[in-house]
C-alpha cells in the first residue's frame, strides 16, 4: 500500500516499470497529438493518403508527425502574419478586378466573329478617333488620335493607321503605323473645317 502512495517505498524493480510505463503512456500521446496533426497536413494538402503525396510532402508529413509543437506554432504565425497582411493583399483584388475586365473585353473581341462586317459602323476611308475616357488604355489610339480605317475583317477588327494626334510631339513616332482594335472605343473624327467651309460658300451665295 505504502508502495502504491509513494514511489519512494517502493523497490527498484517497481520504480523501473512505473517510470517506463509513463514514458511509454507519454510517447503514445504525442505519437497520437501526431497523427492527427499530420492528418490535418493531409486535409490542408487535399489529400486523402500518404500515399498520393509527392517526396517534399511526405517529408512534410512525417516532420510535422514527430515535431507536431513546432508544426502547431508555425501553422499559427503563418496565419497571424496572413491575418496582419490582410489588408496589403486585399490591394491586389483590384488587380484581379482588372483582369477580369480584360477577359470580359477579349471575349467582347471574340464575340464580333458573329456580327456580319457590313453592321458596323465604321467604313473603310473613314476618319475616326478614339472616345472619352480610354476604357481600353490605349497608348495612343485615345480621344486625341487621328486614325484612318483601313479594312476590317470577317471578326469585325478593323484595321487602323494613325495620320494624326493632338499629342503630336509625343506620337510622331507613331505616325505612319497601323494597329488593329475593336470598333467600340471610336467615334467618327468631326470635320469641323469642312462644316466652316460650306458655311462660307452659303454666305457668298
Amino acid at each position: 500500500m505504502n508502495c502504491i502512495t509513494s514511489l519512494a517505498n517502493c523497490p527498484g524493480w517497481a520504480k523501473g516499470l512505473a517510470y517506463f510505463g509513463g514514458t511509454v503512456l507519454a510517447l503514445a500521446i504525442w505519437a497520437f497529438i501526431g497523427y492527427l496533426t499530420a492528418l490535418v497536413y493531409l486535409a490542408f494538402q487535399g489529400k486523402n493518403k500518404y500515399q498520393d503525396l509527392n517526396k517534399d510532402q511526405k517529408e512534410n508529413y512525417v516532420w510535422v508527425w514527430v515535431f507536431w509543437p513546432i508544426a502547431w506554432v508555425i501553422a499559427i504565425l503563418v496565419w497571424v502574419v496572413r491575418l496582419i497582411g490582410l489588408p496589403f493583399t486585399a490591394a491586389r483584388k483590384r488587380d484581379l478586378q482588372e483582369m477580369e475586365q480584360r477577359i470580359n473585353r477579349t471575349l467582347e473581341d471574340r464575340s464580333y466573329s458573329t456580327i456580319p462586317v457590313i453592321s458596323q459602323k465604321f467604313k473603310s476611308g473613314e476618319l475616326i478617333t478614339g472616345i472619352r475616357g480610354n476604357p481600353d488604355d490605349y497608348n495612343h489610339l485615345d480621344e486625341g488620335c487621328v486614325c484612318r480605317v483601313v479594312s476590317i475583317d470577317e471578326k469585325g477588327q478593323m484595321k487602323l493607321v494613325l495620320v494624326n494626334h493632338k499629342d503630336f510631339e509625343e506620337q510622331k513616332d507613331w505616325i505612319g503605323n497601323t494597329f488593329k482594335a475593336p470598333a467600340r472605343n471610336f467615334v467618327k473624327y468631326p470635320r469641323s473645317g469642312a462644316k466652316k467651309k460650306s458655311v462660307k460658300r452659303r454666305k457668298k451665295k
